[in-house]
């Protein structure tokens, strides 16, 4: 502290108070000069506050071996499932869990439940000869089954009644009283009794040590080939029975090929006697044809081969032979000394023969089979050899008398004729081509002479050229073509046609007679022969006879017709082309006119018109409403002239074309004279029609006014300068001063908007009531944040003016940006969960831009329905400080399970606010996961398993854990020897949302281990359950010994091929019992023959696969 006696520094004073800012120290006080506490230790579930510890919310403290001890909420007492830490009970002792399920570790009591802190349950009785207690029911001991109230014997996981026999062995059954057999869940042999062994050639079967044995006793095995009995086997009473060879099979063989054997009948010992089968020949038919064998001919013009088909010729067995020869046509039907011989097939081509000319010929055959046995002879019909081909002939484009050049349509005909042959025309073919592409290939016509079709796919221009064949009858012919003929079926190109003998007109004066003159019609493919010219109303008809032809000339009159003014008549051309195909063409049309211009209305200004202006060097005018009527021939200039009041002319007449403002310039006009515009309309054949202005008067003086402007807004000061805040972006509302004019007085006042220190460039009238001084101007487009100037401009009558301008401008329109809000008091993470019910804290951002400042900030808090504020009263509060971006609210009284939102409405400079923004919300939740209907099952399957082989893994699967408030965040695993409690064997391994998890990497020991899953919630609440332990077997079954066979002893051999038996015996596991028997066959690897087949439990099988054993071969 100051201590006068010690002006220049601070003096220490021990007596103080003070605080060292240190929440960790107590009974701070000053110590020469510093501030000194006495540190204090806290557990890890207090705070530091106010130099005590105080508890942290979700936690209890208790004294364990006599030391204070943190639990979290919810967590068990190690030991006792019965006792858990629940604060909101008591925060210093355990409380009791009642009706909840646990452990009283009783094999024969159920339904274990916690009452007053400890673990009771139900006590329960099990039948002793086949039952014993587990703790939540009776289990089976094994080798044993339960059904209906009755033991029964458990034999490959099926049951059997007392004495009920084995379903694959007569000599074995469930005896409940052979504690033998239990052990390996086997059936019990039967004794001495009678049964039946299979085998046909055994008798006296008796059971015997579990099998069925018989004495054996032999028939006999075969037979000779000539006898129909195959063999003789046993009936299994010591007598034998015949089996008799299959029907059909063959006991005595055949002659020759077409001889049939004798066979068995399937019924009798004894082969039938030989018979001998016939054959029989089928005659047929001959026929010497064309090369392709299709039809008969009686012409051919080749003469060193026939070409023969043979028809319906068979034998009923064996092969078939044809033999031939060559006859003249008037020879007997009978084979050559010399016959030919054909193969066995209908076509053949005999060649290299030497035929003469004008001859006629015909071939004999005749059929043989293979026992020199013939057929009769067959003669095919005759043929006569002609090699001459037709000569002369004629063919013609068109189906007239005369040869066709040209034409449009597409049906393409001709006619023929004039051809001559030995022995007549035997038929015409004809085909049609443009150029080298084939329209129609060579078709048969028969006999007719003529021949027309239609061709779609003929373009415009082909020419087409049509060929004939003419054939003789025995196949030769001539060929001819047509001149062609070029097929034009489009229309003329037209000309262009003008209205007037030389130049086109686009008015006239016409009474009578009508000249016209064309440029030249076109046709690609034929020529033009000839012109026709005619008359008719625009978009009306003829107006005169018809058309008439002029040749081939390119220009015309028509008269003797009637034209009538203010009426558009046209000139019609037609051009024929040489395919008789013609087009029109019309020409643009001309007006017949004889009236003036009508008058119309001249203004002085520029638009409307003014009776006052401010200039004495210049004046403008404008007109409107001269026209020349519907059917005139229309306007063809204005022209005008300016005088005075007293009809002196200022300017002479001057043309002003088709405009209809004018500004004349270079004057000289006296203030306070009358000045006026005369208009001339002048049409476009010469008439006019004068109209003159009503005057302008000149004027000089300008408006005044007196006082300021005033704009709607929000008025403030902004670096020195008056600004006005507005809020619309496209209107403003402002009064002004009264503007005064004592001369031609005030006509109207005008408007500009423009940035700050930008001069205006255009200007609106103020809308509203005429010269009033208060409006709302519209339509503005501002932009936020610029500066700008309004301007009311006063306008006299003379169009003189005055303005006044308003203060800077500034538009804030738009809202803060529509930031984000986060739940929670950390801005950097979004809380969805929570287990306070007390408070709500959250933070935002990005509702304050660059150009846009946040002025303060309104808060509310309800549920996530929009427009729900039930939290703060159904209303927004602010926020203190304004602008401050986080908030926490304390005091409430939050629903577990309720969903929470925080909505948050920024507002700027101007006022103008957002729409609320919300936070994505968060759910209370204060109830850890559910584990009501939860179980955690040993192994990776759908079953709990109870032992395990592998001693470096555990896997587990759970189902039925809930959470019906905030959902499971994620499971935790770990390894244990105890069911509560901290686990021993692994600490806790996170696996996600995973239902299933794989622990590796241990190191277990023959012992019951326990997986321990926790569930978290996304609230980090947690809930455990442990599943009911598996037992680690490491030692496998005892080996035993496999016997071949149904039944022992083993057996060496055997004779069958398809199946094969094996038993075993003294295979146990005294740890975990044996679950299943696999069997397989193999015969130099295990499985190689038939692959492991699960059989359950049972120890005597047989294949039921077919299998293919080879004799010989030695199989395991």
């Amino acid at each position: 502290q100051c201590n006068s006696n010690n002006p220049t520094r601070w003096t220490a004073n021990n007596n103080l108070k003070c605080s060292d800012n240190n929440v960790k120290t107590r009974n701070d006080r000053c110590i020469n000069g510093e501030c000194r506490g006495q540190p204090y230790t806290c557990l890890s579930c207090q705070d530091h506050y106010n130099d005590t510890c105080r508890r942290k919310s979700g936690y209890c403290i208790i004294k364990t071996n006599n030391v204070d001890t943190c639990y979290r909420a919810n967590t068990g007492k190690p030991g006792n499932p019965c006792q858990w830490c629940n604060p909101s009970t008591t925060t210093s002792a355990w409380t009791n869990r009642n009706g909840i399920s646990c452990d009283d570790r009783q094999k024969c009591t159920r339904s274990d439940k916690c009452t007053n802190g400890q673990c009771g349950g139900i006590s329960f009785k099990c039948n002793t000869v086949c039952q014993y207690c587990d703790g939540n029911g009776c289990s089976l001991n094994t080798g044993f089954g339960y059904v209906g109230g009755k033991c029964t014997c458990k034999i490959a996981g099926k049951d059997y009644n007392h004495q009920q026999l084995n379903p694959g062995n007569q000599c074995q059954w469930c005896d409940l009283y052979d504690k033998a057999s239990k052990s390996s869940s086997v059936w019990t042999n039967r004794p001495a009794v009678s049964c039946t062994d299979g085998n046909p050639c055994t008798k006296q079967d008796l059971c015997q040590s579990g099998r069925c044995v018989g004495k054996a006793y032999s028939c006999q095995s075969s037979y000779p080939q000539i006898s129909c009995i195959q063999r003789s086997e046993c009936v299994g009473d010591g007598t034998c029975r015949d089996i008799m060879r299959i029907k059909w099979t063959i006991c005595r063989p055949v002659v020759d090929k077409c001889d049939q054997p004798e066979r068995c009948n399937g019924a009798l010992g004894t082969c039938p006697p030989r018979v001998v089968d016939a054959i029989r020949i089928q005659g047929g038919q001959s026929a010497l044809t064309l090369s392709n064998f299709a039809s008969s001919i009686a012409y051919q013009p080749t003469t060193d081969k026939f070409y023969l088909k043979l028809t319906g010729f068979a034998v009923t067995c064996g092969a078939l032979t044809i033999k031939w020869s060559l006859l003249k046509g008037k020879d007997s039907c009978a084979l050559g000394k010399k016959p030919g011989n054909l193969t066995n097939t209908n076509n053949h081509v005999l060649s290299r023969l030497t035929l003469q000319i004008g001859e006629a010929y015909k071939v004999v055959v005749q059929a043989y089979d293979i026992r020199g046995q013939s057929g009769l002879p067959v003669c095919s019909n005759v043929v006569t050899i002609d090699t001459s081909r037709p000569s002369g002939g004629w063919i013609r484009d068109g189906l007239g008398s005369k040869d066709v050049q040209f034409q449009s349509s597409k049906t393409i005909s001709s006619t023929w004729g004039g051809f001559k042959t030995s022995h007549g025309i035997a038929k015409y073919e004809i085909a049609v081509y443009h150029n080298d592409t084939v329209l129609q290939f060579f078709t048969d016509v028969n006999l007719k002479a003529s021949f027309s079709k239609i061709f779609s796919v003929i373009t415009d221009g082909s020419e087409i050229i049509t060929k004939v064949r003419a054939f003789t009858k025995a196949g030769l012919y001539s060929e001819i073509s047509s001149n062609g003929v070029t097929v034009d079926t489009s229309k003329p190109k037209p000309g262009t046609v003008s209205d007037g003998p030389s130049s086109d007109l686009k008015y006239a004066s016409w009474t009578r007679t009508y000249d016209a003159s064309w440029t030249q019609f076109t046709d690609a493919h034929t020529p033009i022969v000839e012109y026709k010219l005619g008359v008719k109303r625009k978009d009306g008809g003829l107006v005169s006879s018809g058309l008439t032809s002029v040749g081939l000339g390119r220009a015309g009159q028509v008269s003797g017709v009637t034209l009538t003014s203010g009426i558009q008549y046209c000139a019609i051309v037609e051009g024929v082309n040489a395919a008789g195909l013609s087009t029109q063409a019309s020409s643009d049309c001309l007006l017949i006119d004889h009236s003036a211009p009508r008058p119309g209305t001249v203004n002085d200004g520029t638009s409307e018109d003014v009776d006052y202006q401010s200039a004495d060097n210049e004046t403008h005018a404008n007109w409107n409403g001269f026209d020349d009527g519907q059917k005139g021939s229309g306007l063809a200039e204005y022209r005008y002239k300016l005088t005075d009041k007293n009809n002196k002319n200022i300017t002479s007449w001057v043309s002003a074309g088709l405009q209809t403002k004018i500004t004349i310039t270079g004057l000289s006009l006296s203030n306070g004279n009358t000045y006026y515009l005369t208009v001339r309309a002048v049409d476009k054949v010469g008439h006019y029609v004068d109209v003159k202005s009503d005057g302008v008067f000149i004027d000089i003086s300008h408006p005044v006014y007196t006082g300021s402007m005033s704009v709607q807004g929000e008025t403030a000061q902004n670096n020195g300068e008056t600004v006005v805040y507005i809020r619309d972006k496209d209107s403003v509302t402002v009064s002004w001063p009264q503007f005064v004019d004592e001369h031609s007085g005030m006509r109207k006042y005008q408007w500009t908007i423009v940035e700050k220190n930008v001069q205006p460039t255009s200007w609106k009238d103020v809308p509203g009531v005429k010269l009033a001084t208060k409006a709302v101007l519209r339509s503005l487009h501002l932009t936020n944040n610029k500066e700008y100037q309004l301007t009311i401009r006063g306008i006299n009558n003379a169009g003189l003016y005055a303005d006044i301008k308003s203060p800077i401008l500034i538009l804030l329109s738009k809202a803060p940006g529509l930031g984000t809000v986060s739940d929670g008091e950390d801005p950097t993470i979004n809380i969805d969960y929570q287990t306070n019910t007390s408070e709500i804290y959250a933070t935002w951002k990005g509702f304050e831009t660059a150009n846009i400042k946040v002025r303060a900030y309104f808060i509310a808090v309800g549920s996530c329905i929009k427009g729900n504020y039930h939290v703060t009263d159904n209303q927004f509060i602010p926020v203190n400080p304004a602008t401050a971006t986080s908030f926490g609210i304390q005091g409430l009284s939050l629903v577990n399970g309720q969903k929470y939102c925080i909505k948050i409405k920024a507002e700027n400079l101007a006022g103008v606010q957002t729409q609320p923004v919300s936070s994505d919300g968060f759910i209370v939740d204060v109830n850890p996961p559910d584990l009501k209907r939860a179980m955690v099952l040993d192994g990776s399957g759908d079953d709990d398993i109870d032992y395990q082989s592998s001693r470096g893994e555990l896997s587990a699967t759970w189902t039925g854990i809930q959470d019906h408030d905030s959902g499971i965040n994620h499971f935790e695993v770990a390894v244990s020897r105890n069911r509560v409690g901290e686990p021993d064997v692994t600490s806790f391994i996170d696996v996600g949302q995973n239902t299933s998890a794989k622990i590796s990497g241990l190191s277990l020991h023959k012992d019951v281990y326990y997986v321990i899953v926790c569930a978290i919630n996304n609230a980090g609440l947690k809930s455990c359950l442990a599943s009911d332990g598996v037992l680690i077997d490491p030692t496998p079954s005892t080996s035993g010994v496999v016997h071949d066979g149904i039944l022992e002893p083993d057996v060496r051999y055997q004779s069958s091929t398809k199946n094969m038996s094996a038993n075993w015996e003294r295979i146990w596991d005294l740890e975990s019992r044996v679950e299943r028997f696999e069997w397989g066959i193999g015969e130099k690897h295990p499985g190689s023959v038939l692959n492991f087949v699960d059989v359950g439990l049972q120890t005597h099988v047989t294949s039921e696969k077919v299998l293919a054993l080879q004799h010989g071969h030695n199989y395991t």
